[in-house]
This record gives C-alpha cells, sequence and structure tokens, in this order.
C-alpha cells in the first residue's frame, strides 16, 4: 500500500479481519498516522468437498469462472489447471479479489465496479447475454443465492464450488473488552457475518458497540449494520479494497474534526 499522509494521526481504528489477511489494511492504517487494533471476528476454513474439487479441476470447461472473494481464489489455486484456455473468461468480485487472481497468474476480464458486490457485476454488459453458457461460482459455504439466481434466469447453466466456510475465531475471554477499555474511535467492517460474529462476542462480555462508527463494504452492509442497532455514522468505502477502507476512515474523520 503506497505511503499517505498522517492525517488518522492518533485514531483508534479495530480491524475485523481474518488472522492471515489483517495485514495489509493494519499497514495501511499505521502510515496514515492511525493506531489499527486487531480483533479478528472472523476464521476461514477450508471445505474439502470432492465434487467442488472436481469443478475446480475442470474449470476449462466452463465459459465463465466467477472468483467471489480473495479466499476463493486462494483457496481455489491447488485444484485449478495450471493454465486455462482463452475461451474461459474470469470474472472477479472486487478490486482485492482482482489482485490476488494477478499475483496467482490468472488473467482478471471482468471486475465488479460500483460497490464491488454480485449486484454490481451483473450490471456489466459482458454478463447480459450468457444463454448457453456454463458458469463456475468460486465460493464459500452458504453464500448468497443472488448471482446464480440471476444468471441462471437469463440462460446459463451455473455451478458452484464451494471451497471454504466462514466460522467465528477462539478469543480469548475479555478480549475484545481490553481493546474497548483502551478507546475505539472507529470499527471496520468487512462481511455481515463478521458484524454478527462481533456483536455475539461484545454481548457476550456484556458490551454495546452499536453507538461507535462504522466502515461498511456496501449498501447491504449498511442495512445491516442499521438493523442491527449501529446508531452512529456508518461510512461505505467506495472500493473494495484495503486502501478502500483507509480512504473511508479518512473521510469519517475529516467529517468530525470539522463538525
Amino acid at each position: 500500500m503506497p505511503q499517505i499522509d498522517d492525517d488518522l494521526q492518533g485514531c483508534r481504528v479495530l480491524v475485523t479481519r481474518p488472522l492471515a489477511q489483517a495485514d495489509a489494511l493494519c499497514e495501511g492504517i499505521t502510515q496514515a498516522g492511525g493506531i489499527a487494533l486487531h480483533q479478528p471476528a472472523l476464521a476461514i476454513e477450508a471445505v474439502h468437498d470432492a465434487a467442488s474439487q472436481h469443478r475446480c479441476q475442470s474449470a476449462a470447461e466452463y465459459d465463465w469462472l466467477i472468483f467471489i472473494s480473495r479466499n476463493a481464489v486462494e483457496h481455489a489455486r491447488p485444484c485449478l489447471p495450471a493454465s486455462l484456455p482463452e475461451t474461459v473468461k474470469v470474472a472477479a468480485i472486487g478490486q482485492a479479489t482482482a489482485s490476488v487472481l494477478t499475483g496467482a497468474g490468472i488473467q482478471v476480464d471482468l471486475i465488479s465496479k460500483g460497490s464491488g458486490t454480485s449486484e454490481s457485476l451483473l450490471t456489466e454488459p459482458e454478463l447480459a447475454k450468457v444463454t448457453g453458457q456454463r458458469v463456475l461460482i468460486l465460493r464459500g459455504e452458504g453464500g448468497r443465492e443472488c448471482l446464480a439466481e440471476t444468471l441462471r434466469g437469463r440462460g446459463a447453466q451455473v455451478d458452484y464450488a464451494d471451497l471454504y466456510r466462514r466460522v467465528r475465531p477462539v478469543t480469548s475471554p475479555g478480549e475484545l473488552s481490553r481493546l474497548l477499555d483502551t478507546g475505539i474511535d472507529i470499527l471496520t467492517i468487512t462481511s455481515g457475518e463478521t458484524l454478527d460474529n462481533l456483536l455475539a462476542l461484545a454481548a457476550e462480555e456484556q458490551r454495546d458497540i452499536t453507538s461507535l462508527p462504522l466502515v461498511v463494504m456496501s449498501e447491504r452492509l449498511l442495512t445491516l449494520a442499521r438493523e442491527r442497532g449501529f446508531t452512529d455514522t456508518v461510512i461505505i468505502a467506495k472500493e473494495t479494497s484495503d486502501s478502500g477502507v483507509v480512504e473511508a476512515i479518512r473521510q469519517w474523520r475529516e467529517m468530525v474534526t470539522t463538525e
């Protein structure tokens, strides 16, 4: 992440990404002068499903591969073919997913724009006419159905490769309370599961976090946060990336310092 100004000086940010995926965001916050406090509220486990692994191995038979997240890329890599024919197009939900694909040597043909969601990907013209085409969605277990249902409605044959599951991580008793007691200025949330896990942890420790400002990744998460009782500012990151989250925190900081 490029060096940026220290306009988050002293801002204490709770980062809730999984343990192995928080470094870049924490580094970006630190480079901006902030203080990154990491409390994982999500853990990723591999799913060893024979049918899903076979679909990955047969990826060359599809017209489209759609990677829902960077976790999907990382868990798919061991069973994907060494190379894909030009007839196979690759789509990514969000810039972070696209970056991991590129880093793995996989050419990305389509990236969801705007909010970086399934809904935004579906607005792309390349996926408007998919009648008779075969689509493989590489995702986490129990993901949303919007993408597959819409593509099937457009005449595509859609399969899933469920490659990982999202679970609540094991935490030490009182760990969240200790961080809250040091002072948290703003929370960062990148998925609905993360939000619910953090709220469950807070409830177990008899703490209320719903009055804290919050950065989320989409309108859907904003709506969910409001439904869960968040009453303060909820800001949507304009880009679904670590730098996008940092920029959203900067936007919030500028707003509160000029009030």
